[in-house]
């Protein structure tokens, strides 16, 4: 009878230790997967996640262990063969990935530009394919699988300008780091690209993640869901005239309206 009255057991120590442990280690997976071509360094994921330079390493002794990190010669960080084949396990859902197939080949065809389907994933954003056009060279970009922080590129800005003020803040604070340590974006410069995007529906950036690159986005609706996924087309600054700029935005909306009712994400 009395022992409802009793104060609640304190939380056991150990549990909530070993929370936050796996807490900071998928924080720096994410950080891996953000950085996947060129890897990171230590300072870098010290600066980004804020964990003690000690802590992170021995995370990172942990994770190599077990194959999802590997070092390389530079003592550069990447992701290891462990995520994929864990994410071979998710191949089942392959059918998913090509119900947009269509849609992004159609865009490519029609711009001549490079073309990206990416779904927003948390803070985050995916790549989930890619069509580059014969002969439209451009540096190498974002590869399928990769993934930035929300703020990062034209199909970004579409999504975040679907949000509420207190929600694009909430990202916002999320990816602070991130985006404070990008060479050429700050939080002032991704507020800007949102206000323009929800005035004019499109996703516009440039010198983001390569100088010279620009790209224009578009969500693609769900029915009765918030939009998750988004498409855009990218090319360099010479190809990117008024005109180029004018004609992707029609081609973006045209084949979008076409599309049926965008799936829901499984993951």
């Amino acid at each position: 009878m009395h022992d409802m009255y009793l104060p609640p057991a304190p939380a056991d120590q150990s549990v909530v230790a070993g929370a936050n442990a796996v807490r900071r280690a998928t924080h720096i997976l994410r950080m891996l997967a953000h950085h996947e071509v060129a890897g990171v360094q230590l300072k870098q994921i010290v600066a980004v996640t804020g964990i003690p330079a000690p802590s992170a390493r021995r995370l990172l002794k942990c994770l190599i262990e077990d194959r999802l990190v590997v070092q390389n010669a530079d003592h550069r960080y990447f992701l290891g063969p462990l995520n994929f084949e864990l994410g071979l396990a998710t191949l089942h859902n392959s059918e998913f990935s090509r119900r947009f197939r269509p849609l992004v080949e159609s865009v490519a065809r029609l711009t001549g530009d490079t073309v990206y389907l990416a779904v927003r994933a948390g803070t985050d954003i995916i790549c989930l394919d890619k069509v580059i056009q014969e002969n439209h060279r451009l540096p190498m970009g974002w590869t399928v699988g990769g993934r930035r922080p929300l703020g990062y590129g034209a199909v970004s800005i579409a999504l975040l300008a679907t949000e509420d003020d207190a929600e694009l803040e909430r990202i916002m604070a999320c990816n602070a780091r991130e985006i404070e340590l990008h060479p050429r974006l700050s939080q002032t410069r991704i507020m800007r690209a949102v206000a323009r995007a929800r005035e004019t529906g499109f996703g516009d950036q440039r010198d983001i993640g390569r100088i010279g690159v620009c790209g224009i986005g578009v969500i693609i609706p769900n029915t009765g869901e918030r939009p998750a996924y988004a498409i855009s087309a990218a090319t360099d600054r010479e190809q990117m005239t008024p005109a180029h700029a004018d004609m992707v935005r029609g081609v973006l909306s045209a084949e979008v309206k076409k599309f049926t009712a965008a799936p829901l994400w499984p993951f």
